[in-house]
């Protein structure tokens, strides 16, 4: 689900080492709204999730913590 709004500084300030979000793309294809629909669109063998950073002012576009890759079989649909 798109969550659409940024974190209040005042929030992500409040844990330590920072906020985390999960996206299911490998960033940074895909960024924003919709990247499993876009990847099936486009026939890409290959998609997967990425862990970054929440940044402040900007929407998937923190620092890249973790990637994981996932083949897509021909057969799969957002179904």
């Amino acid at each position: 689900a798109s969550f659409g709004h940024f974190l209040p500084p005042t929030v992500i300030e409040a844990f330590p080492r920072g906020a985390i979000n999960m996206h299911p793309s490998l960033l940074p294809r895909y960024r924003g709204a919709n990247p499993i629909q876009h990847a099936l669109l486009n026939g890409d063998a290959v998609t997967g999730v990425s862990v970054i950073e929440v940044h402040p002012t900007r929407f998937d576009a923190g620092a890249l913590l973790l990637r994981e890759e996932v083949g897509v079989d021909p057969d799969d649909t957002y179904a």
